[in-house]
């Protein structure tokens, strides 16, 4: 997966909410299996912002229309309404 990413990744910088900006490469249509996987996840417990993730965890798992997002559907809704998830 890294080096599909590295090799067709679009290059593109993300800007968090404190303006931050960090140059990424992104994937499209990528489907990552996650297994054995561990909460808390210390990694994410030492770099989190709190309010970020905590909105983070509303988007996945509330449907919603979401403000930030122009209130745009959630992306748990959108998961219900395209039978993903039931």
């Amino acid at each position: 997966m890294l080096n599909e990413m590295e090799n067709n990744g679009a290059e593109t910088v993300y800007t968090d909410n404190a303006g931050e900006c960090a140059e990424v490469k992104e994937l499209l249509y990528l489907t990552a299996e996650v297994q054995n996987a561990a909460l808390p996840d210390a990694v994410i417990e030492k770099h989190k912002v709190q309010a970020e993730y905590d909105w983070m965890v509303r988007n996945f798992t509330v449907q919603e229309e979401v403000p930030e997002l122009h209130h745009e559907n959630s992306y748990a809704r959108w998961l219900h309404s395209a039978g993903v998830c039931k």
